[in-house]
């Protein structure tokens, strides 16, 4: 039997890697949209996909008859919104993102007898290594997330697995991430104005994500959770910002035109990451920063050349 998996998030760039993920798998998959999500990304998959509008604002209710129908056997709630550095004009996007739906996800899943979720959460809750201090607002609306799950799960039995996300790299990631950045701006002439860049890095490729996700719906399906359990998804080792840089110029075999020091670290910068998480059994990291690189200077340039 086909399992059905239901992503919300699905046009993220993790998002929408792991639909295609999860197409080659062979499972049955469901996403959630709205009218202003861009789905151009499954344009040549968009018959092997069902598309579950949840309309502007999703309720309880409707998500609850949504659920009903489809009855997932497992969901995977990758939806959230990041702000590194937010203003107060930001806070009820925050908590309706990243509170409220999911809350609203889980009131649905119980109603119809889903009892199966994989969660995203952040590294960025254990600032300074602390079992919990979070590094910004984001990472504050995923811990109080957290503990609604942790209600969830002892009240109505809702199995969870939370992911907490370090530094995530890949092909095709079009976010405001340093890769890309430094990618974009290889030929550029004016100088780019970098914090001092000491700070450690803990950046995992896209595919051992996908594996990392995979492996968590398998656990879901395979044994039966008394409590939430909560797995670091991040590399092997961690890496200075500078380190990753001078790596990214001996793969090109060009240097970027940086003033280190241009711009002063974030507020709260994290410069030691998390280091206490926990692994997802039987999952570990198979590709090496290198590697990693390499595939995504290539993606680059094909798609320069094309």
């Amino acid at each position: 039997m086909i399992d059905k998996i239901l992503v919300t998030g699905a046009t993220g760039y993790v998002g929408r890697n792991f639909v295609f993920y999860l197409l080659e798998k062979g499972y049955e998959v469901y996403i959630t949209v709205r009218d202003s999500s861009k789905i151009d990304f499954f344009e040549y998959v968009k018959d092997k996909i069902h598309l579950v509008y949840i309309g502007p604002k999703a309720t309880t209710d409707s998500l609850s008859e949504d659920i009903c129908k489809i009855k997932p056997d497992v969901v995977v709630h990758l939806a959230s919104l990041y702000i590194a550095e937010h203003n107060s004009t930001d806070i009820e996007s925050l908590v309706n993102a990243n509170i409220l739906f999911g809350t609203q996800l889980l009131e649905a899943m119980d109603r119809c007898g889903c009892n199966k979720l994989v969660n995203v959460g952040t590294s960025w809750q254990h600032y300074n290594n602390a079992d919990y201090e979070p590094v910004n607002l984001y990472a504050a609306t995923k811990q109080a997330f957290l503990d609604v799950i942790k209600f969830y799960n002892k009240s109505k039995g809702i199995q969870v697995i939370d992911l907490k996300f370090f530094d995530i790299y890949g092909p095709g990631d079009n976010r405001k991430k340093i890769i890309p950045f430094l990618i974009d701006n290889v030929d550029n002439m004016h100088e780019l104005l970098l914090s001092p860049g000491d700070q450690k890095i803990n950046i995992v490729h896209i595919e051992d994500v996908m594996a990392c996700l995979e492996l968590s719906i398998l656990r879901l399906k395979n044994e039966v959770l008394s409590d939430v359990e909560e797995y670091a998804v991040g590399a092997d080792e961690v890496i200075p910002l500078k380190e990753l840089v001078g790596l990214l110029e001996a793969l090109l075999s060009r240097k970027f035109n940086i003033r280190w020091g241009g711009r002063p670290y974030r507020d709260r910068e994290v410069m030691e990451p998390w280091n206490k998480g926990l692994r997802l059994p039987g999952w570990s990291p198979n590709i090496s920063l290198e590697e990693g690189l390499s595939k995504v200077l290539m993606k680059a340039s094909g798609k320069q050349n094309a």
